[in-house]
């Protein structure tokens, strides 16, 4: 039987014993992947970014100051790079190493605010704890977070978030103002390493909530404990959307022009479509198919908004019965918000968004392995037989994602391998080849694309145009061009700039500069063809025909 935690009871051995096995099985689950390379965004956060490249005065104010990466101003999580870069180079071993190490130390700050989290809610034994953890560490979903360099993000955040919620429970036990005065110097950390823990104030809500009756604070105290909080936010939403304002990103985001109805019905639909996620891991992709919802109401937006208030009903009737279930509801429905596509993003569903969630997913089987536990002999060897089946397949398929993680080539052919028929899958790794310059592959895997749909007949054309002229043969480039019948034909960048290159070789500079001209001005680019390079061609021309 499971017996109550009193701080008093748990030894240092048992802690550390307890630390060491969750060290242990994450060496175990992410060793193979300290043997990946680069891939995806590492080249834009790391390998490319002079601004992580050690730690000097000009480095530390591009990274407080500035937005170097051009996507997201997130200065803790750039120290860390700094200081990796500063010891060991720009070596993908070591970033991987060190973003295990982080992967372990959100892990075991993980079990120690789970520890004071029980002793909190006077309910389960250090046991619980471990065997949260536990499950935190092998479900698959961490691994887009882990084996990714450019996702560090994840791992830092939760760490400083995992110490400024055991301080703050550390704050309500004792009283002593040091503890809440940390805590929220480490939340607003936590947030300069990743903005999806802005909704975090929202669960210290439902942890008042959920209080001992003798361990509450009246209203108004409580309302002067939290508010801070929520100011934190709010202070650095401005300074975040500042820095993006500059760098034009927020003006990028797809999600932007996004209609709010549209937006709420996507987002209630996108919390369960986690859930299964949560649930079934598999397969585990770099592209989910999953768009916005078509219209603001319709019965599936409707049956999962009303889903969503069936599990605030059973989070707050768990209240008294089974607490901890109850606030891993509250966890996964707060930690959902923001990467549920309310907040306008690039991308809508990602399973490196569940690095948190998992936690409150984690304290939900917890629960029920507690309440086996707690039903007889009999039930308890079945409780431990589940839960060596759950580790087992998690951890399984944690071992078999990480290679895939390697490059962007390796991530592309598993996303075509486990999600076939997709064409944006297809048109991904057909580009993926291109860049690497096996045009051959690259134009068999768009032209599936194309087949699966017409949306990339045009890149299609253009990325056969490119090959063909880069071999000489002009004619058939226009060609190609030429069968384009799409209406936005000559809104693409490369299609204009590609015929200026056709118009400049037969000696029609005039014409050649028409399209280089409008390439500049294009609002369709493919990514094949930049600036510089539209530059470069109009410089090449004589002045007069410029």
């Amino acid at each position: 039987m499971i017996q109550p935690l009193d701080n008093a009871d748990a030894s240092r051995r048992q802690l550390f014993l307890h630390l060491a096995v969750i060290a242990g099985l994450i060496a175990l689950l992410y060793a193979n992947s300290l043997t990946n390379g680069f891939s995806v965004d590492d080249f834009q956060f790391v390998v490319n970014n002079p601004a992580v490249h050690g730690f000097s005065w000009g480095n530390l104010q591009a990274i407080f100051a500035s937005v170097p990466n051009g996507i997201e101003f997130l200065p803790i999580k750039d120290l860390t790079y700094c200081f990796d870069v500063a010891l060991f180079g720009v070596n993908p071993l070591a970033l991987h190493l060190m973003n295990v190490v982080w992967y372990l130390l959100a892990c075991g700050t993980l079990y120690l605010f789970l520890r004071r989290l029980l002793v909190w809610l006077q309910q389960g034994s250090p046991q619980l704890a471990l065997v949260v953890t536990l499950l935190f560490v092998a479900h698959p979903m961490h691994v887009a977070s882990v084996a990714s360099i450019s996702q560090r993000k994840d791992l830092v955040s939760a760490t400083l978030l995992f110490m400024a919620l055991n301080l703050y429970l550390r704050f309500r036990q004792s009283d002593k103002s040091a503890w809440y005065g940390l805590s929220l110097v480490l939340f607003a950390l936590s947030l300069l390493a990743k903005a999806t823990v802005m909704t975090m104030p929202l669960f210290l809500l439902a942890l008042a909530w959920f209080a001992p009756k003798e361990r509450r604070f009246g209203v108004g105290r409580q309302i002067l404990v939290l508010v801070p909080y929520f100011i934190v936010v709010v202070v650095f939403i401005r300074i975040e959307s500042a820095f993006l304002q500059q760098t034009g990103v927020l003006s990028q985001l797809f999600s932007s022009t996004v209609a709010p109805g549209i937006r709420g019905a996507t987002a209630v639909q996108a919390i369960f479509y986690y859930l299964k996620l949560l649930l079934f891991p598999y397969p585990l992709l770099m592209i989910h198919d999953f768009g916005f919802a078509k219209q603001a109401v319709s019965l599936l937006a409707i049956a999962c908004g009303g889903g969503v208030f069936v599990l605030l009903a059973i989070a707050c009737w768990l209240r008294r019965q089974a607490p901890l279930a109850g606030l891993a509801i509250f966890w996964l429905l707060v930690t959902l918000l923001p990467v549920s596509g309310l907040i306008p993003s690039n991308t809508l569903i990602a399973e490196r968004y569940l690095f948190l969630p998992l936690a409150g997913f984690a304290m939900l089987l917890g629960s029920g392995w507690c309440w086996l536990q707690n039903r007889g002999v009999s039930l308890q060897r079945a409780a431990v037989g589940l839960l060596c089946l759950l580790l087992l397949v998690y951890g399984t398929l944690t071992v078999k994602r990480n290679p895939d993680w390697r490059d962007n080539l390796t991530l592309l052919l598993a996303n075509v391998r486990d999600l076939p028929g997709k064409p944006g899958v297809y048109y991904q790794l057909g580009a993926e080849y291109f860049a690497q310059g096996n045009t051959g592959a690259a134009l068999q895997y768009i032209a599936k694309a194309r087949d699966l749909s017409d949306f990339y007949s045009i890149h299609y054309a253009v990325y056969a145009a490119i090959t063909v002229y880069e071999h000489g043969n002009i004619d058939q480039a226009r060609q190609e061009l030429d069968g384009i019948r799409h209406p936005f034909k000559l809104q693409v960048v490369e299609v204009n700039y590609l015929y200026g290159k056709i118009r400049q070789s037969a000696g029609d500079n005039l014409n050649a500069g028409i399209y280089y001209r409008n390439a500049s001005k294009s609002s369709l680019p493919l990514g094949l063809i930049k600036t510089a390079d539209v530059d470069a061609a109009l410089a090449s021309l004589p002045p007069e025909s410029r």
